[in-house]
């Protein structure tokens, strides 16, 4: 009875103790986070400078809203570590790619870090509570062979310059190595729609689909293939022709866009989660815009994603001339064969002015705009909406055309 007793009390003291060191388990010298609020600290014996240049370990996690895989995979996680025989093997976890990592890589990690002075934020913890899940805390971690190690925690910033380069670096890296995994799938739809110009010189022409009257029809058809040209000054020479669709339009410009890959080339900055909209690539540093040239095109998909590059840039321009040959050299010899231009007397006199009018929802506009910017839920009647076709100028000066569809 006595044993029983002493069984109970050292197991109540047991108990006791487990539930006061559970108790007693929280870490001190450490701010309380409080949500909504923001912790900061700095690690005051971290180096304020990193001689060694070589990296034996990395880890980082980042969102980036202008860098994508896959569908549309936003974050990623890159890791350099040892293996179980001792190689350094870089790796991204969301994606699964992983190769032994190179001098390449490791060098090309060094150059970011001194570029952005990443050394300066050492020791740093800065994070905010209860932030979206792109904006949460991101965290860089680099060891060296000295002993020297680089690492900071703060609220992730989605266009963070030091971690788009080091995207870049990695993705680029791990494609010469014939692994594609950290750039987003390749547009397998077709194009539904293409506008494209090109200007050189300050020659300006254009293609593009364009709803015309009644008046304007081909064999019945009032969405047609429009060709334009002018000069961008003063829109003097301003010629314009139209032309029905040849029946393999789409199915050639989709393979000629497709060849080129334009979204990971030019057009890999910024991806709109509702709108599947891509936009305008990256521009190149330390160039200024011409005055007198510029590639521009929009595209849409039937996949509901679309595609728009701009660029006055002299190299980016250059890198897209192909595309706008190709483009141009398919549907051009339509128009030489089967343009149909405005009396010319009219057009001399009107010149921009027939190009403001309004018309009824025809069946090409009802096809382009239902289930996108005419959505299934919409309670005002499609009888009750007009089609606008006008000109404008864009911030720049240059004269474009622009469309809207309006209550009327």
């Amino acid at each position: 009875m006595g044993h029983k007793r002493n069984r109970i009390i050292m197991t109540v003291v047991l108990l006791a103790s487990v539930l006061l060191g559970l108790v007693g388990c929280t870490k001190k010298n450490e701010p309380e986070e409080i949500e909504g609020g923001t912790t900061t600290r700095r690690d005051d014996n971290a180096p304020k400078e990193i001689k060694s240049k070589d990296i034996t370990g990395l880890n980082t996690n980042v969102f980036l809203e202008s860098r994508w895989f896959g569908a549309e995979e936003h974050f990623f996680v890159f890791n350099i570590k040892k293996d179980e025989a001792g190689n350094l093997i870089a790796s991204e976890e969301r994606s699964g790619v992983s190769a032994a990592a190179d001098d390449e890589l490791l060098s090309g990690i060094c150059d970011i870090i001194d570029k952005n002075n990443l050394v300066a934020k050492n020791g740093l913890y800065d994070v905010t509570a209860g932030l979206p899940p792109e904006f949460q805390e991101c965290t860089l971690t680099v060891d060296y062979a000295s002993g020297e190690r680089l690492y900071f925690t703060e609220n992730n910033d989605p266009s963070a310059a030091w971690a788009v380069e080091l995207y870049d670096l990695f993705a680029r890296w791990f494609d010469k190595k014939g692994n594609h995994a950290l750039y987003p799938d390749r547009e397998t739809s077709k194009v539904s729609r293409l506008d494209l110009l090109w200007e050189e010189n300050g020659e300006v022409k254009g293609i593009n689909g364009i709803n015309v009257s009644d008046e304007d029809a081909i064999d019945g058809q009032t969405y047609l293939l429009e060709k334009e040209t002018y000069r961008s000054e003063d829109v003097s020479g301003y010629e314009r022709s139209f032309i029905t669709f040849p029946d393999d339009f789409y199915d050639r410009v989709t393979g000629i866009i497709d060849s080129y890959n334009l979204v990971r080339e030019y057009d890999f900055t910024y991806f709109d989660h509702h709108d599947g909209y891509y936009i305008t690539g990256t521009k190149p540093e330390d160039e200024s815009d011409m005055v007198d040239g510029r590639f521009e095109m929009y595209v849409e998909f039937e996949s509901g994603k679309r595609m728009n590059i701009e660029t006055k840039k002299r190299s980016q321009t250059e890198a897209l001339r192909p595309v706008a040959d190709d483009l141009f050299a398919y549907i051009e010899p339509y128009f030489d064969e089967n343009g149909i231009c405005p009396d010319d007397e009219e057009n001399a006199s009107a010149g921009e002015e027939d190009q403001f009018y309004i018309t009824e929802i025809t069946d090409d506009i009802k096809a382009r705009i239902e289930g996108k910017s005419y959505k299934e839920d919409c309670t005002l009647p499609m009888e009750d909406l007009r089609y606008l076709h006008v000109l404008h100028k864009d911030k720049d000066g240059n004269v474009r055309e622009g469309e809207m569809v309006v209550n009327y």
